[in-house]
């Protein structure tokens, strides 16, 4: 698989565009670790990436990519970051986290909404609605991947909702991260563009659901 092809591709299917932006994501190891270069890939102005792990090899993969690798989960950067992913490291985002964002921040879900339903616990919702944070999440049937892949994956993902374990079979995981991944952060991008320009919550949310990449929260409230 030519990687840099692939994220090219989906940066421009998705009309990705992060300049002027700043994300807060995670440092992951194996099908993950190309996410923040993506990112920066995309434009991005900085990006910052989580390691919970302390992984010395992954950190000087990711700062050779200009990606700045962060040990503690609770720092500045948050409070400069405009769009967080709701990734693994990441998690939760907590109260003492969304205390450092900055009030035009927005949280990405990085997967379908009625996922949240059965991991409440990742992000305190009751806070982010306080201070106005906006937490959307991605329609997953939009995102830019070849149609054998996407078929692949929504078999997954019914058979996840209807509590089956599927037989092990192959599929391009690394692809489906990366486009996964990029369409989360355009949904980022959406709301935070909304948000700088001075939009408010609901105004947003209306803005950002008429693209259909972007799907709002049942949980959220104004």
């Amino acid at each position: 698989m030519n990687v840099t092809k692939d994220i090219d591709r989906y940066i421009n299917e998705l009309e990705l565009d992060l300049s002027g932006l700043k994300i807060f994501t995670e440092a992951a190891t194996g099908l993950y670790r190309l996410n923040p270069v993506a990112a920066k890939i995309a434009g991005a102005d900085e990006v910052y990436a989580y390691d919970k792990h302390n992984s010395i090899g992954n950190t000087v993969f990711l700062e050779m990519n200009s990606v700045g690798v962060l040990w503690d989960k609770y720092t500045d950067a948050v409070s400069q970051a405009d769009i967080i992913t709701n990734s693994g490291y990441v998690r939760p985002i907590d109260k003492m986290f969304i205390v450092l964002m900055k009030p035009t921040a927005v949280i990405s879900l990085m997967f379908e909404p009625w996922e949240f339903k059965h991991r409440p616990q990742d992000i305190d919702l009751y806070e982010a609605s306080k201070k106005k944070i906006l937490v959307m999440g991605t329609n997953e049937r939009k995102v830019p991947v070849e149609f054998y892949l996407k078929l692949t994956v929504l078999f997954l993902l019914f058979m996840t909702s209807h509590k089956i374990i599927p037989l092990p079979f192959s599929f391009n995981s690394q692809r489906w991260i990366l486009a996964l991944f990029l369409a989360g952060l355009k949904v980022g991008e959406l709301m935070a563009r909304c948000r700088l320009a001075g939009l408010g919550i609901r105004e947003t949310m209306e803005e950002c659901l008429k693209n259909e990449l972007v799907l709002g929260l049942d949980e959220w409230r104004i």
